[in-house]
């Protein structure tokens, strides 16, 4: 006998999950009772009890996805229910709604993001955005606690299909992360010369891992359906070049070409198969050495008389970083927008044989002071430092250059030059070169010119060589941030630069050869 009414009950709980009807509900009520639920076609209003009901034989199982662990939840049996019931704060941590209780009318509100919940205690009525559906049972208050009937999952489900959730049709069991997804996302992070892309799944999947070369990988997720989600572009922090994503019948693909060769290669998963982690060593990239302070900032000897270097290596600055995001409008943050520039600029820099060098390749903390040593120590040749600005949403569009302002000192052979006063004696050149930038930008690449400005910033201070910085747009504009999106513009703008600089580069070397 106990093994036949374990059988009912799980056979009456996955009818419930399933969206049927349970023995005794009222039948669906029409479009008009929807718009307008009569008070006859909700059940009996049911009084709070002091008295707890029984557990049930089943759990509610909740797998959240994402490597974490499974979760069980209990399910309760009130006397003369067909269905079982679950505790409101269990329902609560699924969802990670805000919770609101009115202990005078004994109503529940739900806040899910856009999407507001609503239940009464002794109702089977649910409001999903002010929409009435009908549960098969009432909402229950039993000895101070508040129980919701399992066909809540049911009409909330379907009644609202952007949840991160979903039901298991054969089984009692909820699934975290996107709705009929498998492939849930991808988080790339690169640190040094290792790339790293961690796998987030919703089932169990086991993917395989091809190298296409030197410098390409195909990832494939046999039975894996890609989340809505931009596969097209590039992971953050990464060197990669491009990256394509391929859904078929049989499962999703992945693509990655990366800018430099792979070295090895590792994957691991977890126990569950829920999370899946590819490693990619890297070759060394030059960088930028860390500067050896003796003093909190560094004093600059100054060259030869007369002695000019040429222009080969290039130091990109994206400006912030860390805790320093710069400007933030509309969710956007500066530091974000500076480094993806700079990985845009750095290859057609190297196109034109120049040398990169970067003051962050990632996003760390590094004070203005410590860029500048460090491009002093590494002999840059010339420093571009990399900004947005805001001008409000109906600003002014376009590129500012600013150089520095310092009045240039006269110092003897061999003395020591305070570092404020080092960046005075790259004025000229600094300057002819932000001509040279602007005049091609505008002319060329159709870029719109906000002008050179003089300013007396932190950021151009103490460095021994041409220093721009670069404000590269409103980024309060959507327009804007929409042009450098726009891969035509942006293409169009880089190479411009890139070979402006050059020019500059050959006509300095020229004029050094007379």
């Amino acid at each position: 006998m106990r093994a036949a009414a374990r059988a009912a009950a799980a056979l009456l709980v996955a009818a419930c999950l399933a969206g049927l009807p349970a023995p005794g509900a009222a039948p669906p009520a029409a479009r008009q009772a929807e718009e307008a639920p009569a008070r006859a076609a909700d059940p009996a209003p049911v009084p709070p009890s002091a008295e707890r009901p029984a557990l049930s034989v089943e759990t509610l199982e909740f797998l959240p996805g994402q490597g974490r662990a499974t979760r069980s939840f209990l399910l309760y049996q009130f006397a003369g229910a067909d269905e079982p019931y679950l505790d409101l704060w269990d329902a609560v941590q699924v969802l990670q709604a805000n919770r609101y209780f009115d202990p005078v009318t004994r109503k529940v509100a739900l806040g899910l993001g856009e999407h507001r919940v609503k239940l009464t205690d002794g109702s089977a009525w649910l409001f999903v955005n002010g929409e009435p559906l009908l549960m098969g049972a009432p909402c229950r208050i039993a000895a101070g606690r508040f129980y919701l009937p399992l066909s809540f999952w049911t009409l909330l489900l379907d009644a609202l299909p952007d949840l991160p959730l979903r039901r298991d049709p054969a089984a009692l069991r909820l699934i975290g992360g996107l709705r009929t997804v498998n492939v849930l996302g991808v988080e790339w992070i690169f640190r040094g010369e290792r790339l790293r892309g961690v796998f987030q799944l919703s089932e169990p999947l086991s993917p395989s891992l091809e190298r296409l070369g030197d410098s390409a990988l195909r990832i494939r997720f046999p039975d894996g359906r890609l989340a809505a989600a931009d596969w097209e572009r590039a992971p953050a922090r990464a060197p990669v070049d491009s990256l394509r994503a391929e859904q078929d019948g049989d499962g999703a693909t992945l693509t990655l070409w990366l800018r430099r060769p792979l070295g090895e290669l590792r994957s691991a998963a977890d126990p569950m198969a829920l999370t899946w982690a590819l490693t990619a060593e890297l070759p060394a990239a030059p960088g930028l050495p860390p500067p050896d302070f003796e003093r909190e900032l560094a004093d600059q000897l100054p060259g030869p008389a007369g002695q000019e270097r040429g222009l080969t290596r290039v130091v990109l600055d994206p400006g912030h970083g860390g805790q320093d995001t710069g400007c933030v409008a509309g969710g956007h943050q500066e530091k974000d927008w500076n480094l993806r520039v700079a990985r845009w600029l750095a290859p057609y820099l190297e196109d034109e044989g120049f040398g990169v060098l970067w003051t962050r390749r990632a996003d760390e903390d590094r004070g203005p002071a410590a860029r500048a040593q460090a491009a002093n120590v590494a002999r840059g040749d010339c420093y571009l430092s990399l900004h947005w600005t805001r001008r409000g949403a109906s600003g002014e569009p376009g590129l500012e250059i600013i150089v520095q302002e310092s009045a240039p000192r006269e110092h003897g052979r061999g003395e020591l030059v305070p570092w404020h006063a080092v960046q005075a004696a790259h004025a000229d050149r600094s300057l002819e070169l932000a001509a040279s930038l602007q005049r091609a930008l505008g002319v060329l690449a159709g870029w719109r010119q906000q002008g050179i400005r003089r300013e007396d910033t932190v950021i151009l201070e103490g460095l021994d060589m041409p220093a721009l910085m670069l404000e590269l747009g409103n980024l309060d504009s959507p327009a804007e941030r929409a042009a450098w999106e726009d891969v035509p513009t942006r293409e169009r703008r880089l190479r411009t630069l890139a070979q402006a600089l050059a020019y500059r580069a050959r006509r300095w070397q020229q004029e050094a050869g007379r």
